[in-house]
């Protein structure tokens, strides 16, 4: 059974004794949105968890946590800040393992299908490449500024990393939230087959981490939060997991009217709905990443695992889900709760 106590500073992020942590200097532009407090603003903080790969460390900036390789320097950071955004832009953040993948095919699948934009006639090559991750290594942002509107990309920054251009109404974000039970059992079953990472701890080894905060993009309830108080602006939309699965319809004519191609007719609707089932999308070597596979950055397993809400289910014991309740879902507002309940 697994037993933390919320007075024990291994709940925080940086508080995990069992970790070597190496502090260093590493100042990075910051706005208020930035609420963390932990670790200071002015450090990152990186540790090495021996249930990983000894190249597989996490590193902490303005406290989200980030495998260190993948991690864009303050050079990168500072681009991303000053991104010129067009209105026509779309973003599609989230926290990892949220949803992300479904939700940029879903934008795709409903430009595409009205024949507009940057998509009209084009050959489709994958959905990475549809969607620039902004803050990966790999990507240039000068490539992605000199893209036609409208430009697509991807992120899991949280927003206060996001263009500045947001906050002034240009651009717009589409952020998609799940349940943390869900997100902690998709991220461990992602970490066994990411080789870069290779976990080879168990279950409830990778669910501590989670509690703790250390984890890919963490601490989760914070990267949430970030979003839900910008909930109500109009340039944000702000839509859950759980909510594409009860009623994907619903969810599909609200990003249509946010992206601006609303209404959908009914042979448009039927359309996108077909494109983004899941066993469709887990079909669709472009979208269930068969090429990770292929270039052997993946272990054995589909990059599109189950697809449902509630598998938490089938993983936690009910101690497990308390201590999940205590530390990320208390801090959120009963509204939000509410839309992430499963």
């Amino acid at each position: 059974m697994t037993s933390i106590n919320k007075n024990d500073d291994s709940v925080v992020p940086g508080g995990d004794n069992s970790l070597q942590h190496l502090s260093i200097d590493l100042p990075l532009t910051t706005d208020d949105d930035n609420e963390s407090e932990s670790p200071p603003r002015d450090q990152a903080t990186t540790f090495q968890d021996p249930l990983m790969e000894n190249t597989a460390r996490l590193i902490c900036v303005q406290g989200t946590w980030c495998l260190e390789q993948d991690i864009p320097h303050k050079k990168k950071l500072d681009a991303i800040k000053k991104f010129l955004l067009n209105k026509e832009d779309i973003i599609v953040s989230s926290f990892p393992k949220s949803g992300t993948t479904w939700v940029q095919e879903i934008v795709y699948q409903i430009i595409s299908t009205r024949s507009t934009g940057c998509l009209t006639g084009q050959k489709r090559i994958s959905l990475d490449e549809d969607f620039p991750y902004m803050e990966a290594n790999w990507e240039n942002i000068e490539d992605i500024q000199k893209r036609p509107s409208p430009r697509l990309i991807k992120t899991h920054l949280p927003y206060s990393m996001l263009p500045l251009d947001l906050q002034s109404g240009i651009g717009k974000v589409i952020y998609v939230a799940r349940n943390a039970n869900d997100v902690c059992v998709s991220l461990y079953h992602f970490s066994k087959t990411w080789k870069i990472l290779n976990y080879k701890g168990n279950f409830e080894d990778s669910f501590n981490s989670f509690i703790s905060g250390k984890i890919l993009n963490g601490p989760w309830t914070d990267h949430v939060l970030s979003y839900w108080k910008h909930e109500a602006r109009e340039n944000l939309l702000f839509i859950t997991y759980e909510e594409l699965q009860k009623n994907r319809e619903a969810v599909l004519e609200r990003v249509a009217d946010f992206i601006g191609l609303g209404p959908l007719s009914r042979d448009e609707m039927d359309a996108v709905l077909h494109a983004t089932s899941f066993q469709v999308m887990k079909n669709n070597e472009q979208t269930n990443k068969d090429f990770l596979r292929v270039a052997g950055i993946f272990n054995d397993g589909d990059f599109m695992r189950k697809g449902v809400a509630g598998d938490w289910r089938n993983h936690m014991t009910s101690e497990m889900n308390d201590v999940i309740e205590k530390t990320c879902l208390e801090p959120l507002d009963p509204v939000l709760r509410k839309r992430l309940s499963v």
